[in-house]
């Protein structure tokens, strides 16, 4: 993954196989040092394809519970879960090579 700054192109925060919130918690850093102030949205993210694979497949791995708890319970899982799974799925399952969008984690 990598992060770059929209306005600040010096700025650039890039790392192999590091969590998405590893790679903030560094920009955050970096923007401490250079007196700017961190916003999470100014910055643009940009995964490998085998980078963007390996996390969601991860993620989806994190969020099974979720999918088991419904089944447990009876509770359906929100549509905004199964749609961040969904999305998790199509990363994995994409023969793209050169785009991804990275879908919203639900709060």
């Amino acid at each position: 993954m990598k992060l770059t700054h929209k306005t600040n192109s010096e700025l650039v925060i890039s790392g192999h196989k590091r969590s998405r919130e590893q790679m903030h918690r560094q920009a955050q850093d970096q923007c401490l040092c250079l007196g700017i102030d961190y916003v999470e949205s100014d910055f643009i993210e940009t995964y490998d394809y085998q980078e963007a694979k390996y996390f969601a497949q991860r993620e989806l791995n994190d969020t099974d519970w979720r999918a088991a708890k419904a089944s447990d319970t009876g509770v359906p899982m929100s549509d905004a879960w199964k749609k961040y799974r969904q999305d998790l799925r199509n990363i994995i399952n994409s023969q793209s090579t050169t785009h991804f969008t990275w879908p919203t984690k639900p709060s």
